[in-house]
């Protein structure tokens, strides 16, 4: 048992890159991983702690590198399994901060998150962030002409859980006013319907 805890400790790297000590002087830097939606909450961010630290009692805003838009932070965690607030997340660590955000949609994967007091030039963004991208697209009409603002509630809500559907107006003469869907692939589309 202990070649096995031995090798692991060889072989899996650190949760961050050089001293711990030495790194958590340096500024926030956060690389979001995942996101969802929670009734009457908003936003759950799931991210990881690359550098600095945040404290709910110093730091009450953060940015996002991509989309440069300020969030105001309520609450910040760890997910264990379920929610646990704590006043502090530090480097390597893995936790959630809850927001003013309020679609999915603005949490980008991959995206870097830093303090607001620092700017934009001076943050290193984590690389190989894309936005997503639509490849298959649907055209989603309802069945009774009546039913389009039902529709509609019902297209925007599905959008508050899953950020990487994007939908505009449309209409076309045959089949009257509905919605042009972009998903990321046909399994995508195949779920999302």
């Amino acid at each position: 048992m202990q070649d096995v805890l031995d090798s692991i400790i060889d072989r899996i790297p650190a949760p961050f890159e050089g001293d711990a000590d030495e790194r958590k002087k340096d500024n926030l830097r956060a690389f979001l991983f995942d996101a969802k939606y929670i009734p009457n909450r908003g936003v759950q961010c799931l991210i990881k702690i690359m550098s600095g630290g945040i404290n709910v009692q110093f730091l009450r805003h953060l940015m996002s590198y991509h989309r440069q838009k300020r969030y105001d932070i309520f609450e910040v965690g760890v997910v264990q399994p379920k929610m646990t607030p704590t006043s502090i997340l530090t480097i390597g660590q893995v936790g959630y901060f809850l927001s003013n955000m309020k679609s999915v949609s603005d949490a980008h994967i991959g995206d870097t998150f830093y303090e607001e007091k620092i700017s934009r030039e001076n943050v290193d963004a984590f690389p190989g962030y894309e936005p997503p991208k639509s490849m298959v697209f649907a055209g989603i009409y309802p069945e009774d002409p009546d039913d389009y603002e039902e529709l509609e509630k019902s297209l925007q809500k599905l959008c508050l859980t899953d950020g990487s559907v994007h939908f505009n107006y449309e209409s076309s003469a045959a089949l009257g006013s509905g919605f042009r869907c972009g998903f990321l692939g046909m399994l995508h589309l195949d779920v999302f319907r």
